[in-house]
């Protein structure tokens, strides 16, 4: 039975000392004990998950979790601004929480693609709450996006192996190692031959651990403070396309478990990616010239000038041609 009061355990562990039935370890340990929950009745502190806080701190816990439930239905009814507001309210209120830290580094993932702001929220979970699942597959996702230089992608891969040691084999994590191994060529992400070599010996590791199947069509996944998604088909989070909140898909039996990033990997959401058949819109074009000279006499010739490409019309950019120029 767990006590939700240190008044509560102090009674019990009196009722078990007194009981004079125990092992003498037991006796020991339980009169050594005795003193840190005398002092925790004193203070009147009562049961926060795994810790003992005051009153006054279970109080914010619940204000903070109020706001972050009430940022999150704003958020779904794109009203960002209040929404975001909401949340740092939430932060405010309990500092040493990683909830909705968490949920302010997927959204500034999912709806802004700023992976930078969210790699910093989701270092400040980490920090908060060490080697949690849910952190370290945000975290490396967000490290993977960011991308600018290998020192990411070795982040990445530490941060997805912890949570793999961890016993955490969970789809959504198992699903964005592998979809490291199969768009680190389009994603022009600069890894060493090393490196990628050990993410597909982790992907393998890890799919032969889960018995996970895979789900292509889904995008990057980042997990929900507290959820526990087994399967891609759970409850999500639907954050929409190009940063735009689209829809609340929920499962009446379960609370929203994920949040997915469906942003494109060849355009990152740009729509249009640099025009293949030219440089800069610009392509060599063939012009025939006629050149007279004093005594009258003709020659013809051709000289190669710089034109207007025809497929991008001089601007240099194409529509995505694998998005469609959907963005996702």
């Amino acid at each position: 039975m767990k006590a939700a009061t240190a008044q509560d355990a102090l009674n019990l562990y009196h009722a078990f000392l007194q009981a004079g039935k125990n092992p003498e370890p037991e006796q020991t340990l339980a009169t050594a004990r005795l003193p840190f929950w005398e002092d925790a009745a004193n203070s009147d502190l009562v049961r926060l998950g795994k810790k003992w806080v005051t009153h006054d701190a279970q109080r914010r816990h619940t204000e903070a979790q109020d706001h972050a439930k009430r940022a999150i239905d704003l958020l779904v009814a794109k009203e960002e601004d209040k929404g975001l507001k909401e949340l740092k309210l939430a932060c405010s209120l309990e500092p040493d929480s990683s909830d909705a830290r968490l949920v302010m580094g997927i959204w500034h993932a999912v709806a802004d693609h700023d992976y930078a702001a969210a790699r910093a929220d989701f270092d400040v979970c980490d920090k908060l709450q060490p080697n949690d699942s849910a952190t370290l597959n945000n975290l490396a996702v967000a490290e993977v996006l960011a991308g600018a230089n290998a020192d990411f992608a070795d982040k990445a891969y530490y941060h997805f192996r912890m949570a793999i040691e961890r016993g955490d084999v969970r789809t959504p994590i198992v699903h964005n190692i592998k979809r490291v191994v199969e768009q680190r060529g389009l994603m022009n992400l600069k890894m060493p031959e090393r490196l990628a070599n050990e993410f597909e010996d982790l992907s393998h590791a890890s799919y032969e651990e889960s018995g996970s199947t895979s789900n292509d069509k889904r995008g990057w996944i980042y997990i929900l403070p507290g959820a526990q998604p087994d399967r891609l088909d759970e409850a999500s989070l639907d954050f929409g396309m190009l940063g735009r909140l689209d829809k609340l898909t929920i499962d009446p039996k379960s609370a929203p478990a994920w949040a997915e990033d469906r942003l494109c990997m060849t355009c990152r959401g740009r729509l249009q990616v640099p025009c293949t058949n030219c440089v800069k819109g610009l392509v060599p074009v063939q012009r025939k010239v006629i050149n007279v000279f004093p005594n009258g006499q003709k020659t013809t010739g051709q000289v190669t000038t710089a034109g207007a490409c025809n497929v991008c019309h001089g601007t240099g950019l194409m529509t995505c041609p694998d998005c469609k120029g959907k963005g996702t």
